[in-house]
């Protein structure tokens, strides 16, 4: 998928986004102020950082006590992360809009590990999701037990999980979906019945994950895909990106103790070819079923996996456009 211009302004609040959470303005509790002696004090602006400190001085809770920023970190903060944005940007402004977004964001991600040294600014947030996952895990497995079609169920609820994506900036009730929503919606159209009878007895198939949570709902699909008697490769990022699963992430949620699990050689928030390794492409060409899950993969892969089948949410206004569906749509598709 090519880059729109739409696709800017999305791009710059991930920017924004993960800056503040590599450089935040506040110190580790062992951390020093820097010296900013003798340099010309800039003019403060208060941020989304500020309000704990502000509602602690209104309150007089004195939660900011555990909240350690002063003027000269906050205006230290502020700069490196205009000093990164910046250089983002330079790197936007020769933008081939033939490129994926995540081709493009990888950029980002790679200058904020080179810049700040925090390989993995959304590490926090991964664990929380993957935790929150596993905590629903045994319920959803027990309603894939009882559902009438198993796979089509399991499938069904690690498609919802992909609307945990830090990405997109956008806020989507995926437990509310889990009950709401109903798996007979994504057998429409023909796609489910060509991969149900693609995955039979033997046949080799690769998973190319997605986000953190979503992978541990993942484990429901591999499941019953084993079950079939298939062989599963599992493929993660090879490097933290946005809140996608890495290796670690895999280990986590018992992925590993599944199936087979690989690293994509990407480092772009999506499977980007020319950023995986040889050996991953090689795995792709041999599989006989492919199963990308999550937009960013979609994006990445649909041009030059056009035989694969895509998993996802259409959580971006501008994918919902290109396929003309409703943004939020469950999308199961060759693309």
């Amino acid at each position: 998928m090519r880059t729109s211009l739409e696709c800017l302004p999305c791009m710059m609040r991930q920017a924004l986004r993960v800056l503040h959470l590599a450089v935040p303005d506040t110190l580790p509790a062992d951390a020093e102020a820097p010296d900013t002696s003798g340099q010309p004090a800039a003019p403060l602006r208060a941020e989304g950082p500020c309000t704990p400190c502000t509602e602690a001085e209104r309150t007089g809770t004195g939660a900011a006590a555990a909240s350690p920023c002063t003027a000269s970190t906050a205006r230290a903060a502020h700069a490196r992360r205009e000093a990164i944005a910046k250089r983002f940007m330079e790197r936007v402004s020769r933008l081939d809009f033939a490129e994926s977004p995540p081709g493009v964001l990888r950029h980002l991600y790679g200058m904020v590990r080179e810049e700040t040294g925090v390989a993995d600014p959304y590490a926090v947030e991964k664990a929380a999701a993957n935790a929150r996952a596993l905590e629903l895990l045994p319920g959803l497995r027990e309603r894939v037990r009882k559902a009438e079609d198993p796979l089509l169920t399991a499938l069904h609820l690690s498609v919802i999980g992909n609307y945990l994506d830090a990405g997109t900036g956008i806020e989507f009730d995926w437990e509310g979906a889990l009950e709401r929503e109903q798996s007979r919606d994504l057998a429409a159209g023909g796609t489910y019945a060509r991969f149900s009878q693609k995955v039979r007895q033997g046949a080799g198939v690769v998973v190319v994950g997605d986000n953190c949570g979503e992978i541990a709902l993942d484990t429901l699909l591999v499941s019953e895909l084993l079950r079939k008697g298939c062989n599963v490769t599992y493929a993660v990022r090879d490097v933290p990106v946005l809140n996608d699963a890495t290796l670690e992430d895999a280990d986590a949620v018992g992925m590993t103790a599944l199936c087979r699990v690989v690293s994509s050689g990407c480092d772009a928030p999506g499977t980007v070819a020319d950023r995986c390794s040889p050996a991953f492409l090689t795995l792709l060409a041999r599989a006989d079923v492919v199963l990308a899950k999550g937009q960013g993969n979609y994006e990445g892969m649909n041009t030059t996996h056009p035989d694969a089948f895509y998993a996802f949410k259409a959580k971006c206004p501008v994918i919902a456009r290109e396929l003309s569906v409703p943004q939020g749509t469950t999308m199961f598709r060759n693309a």
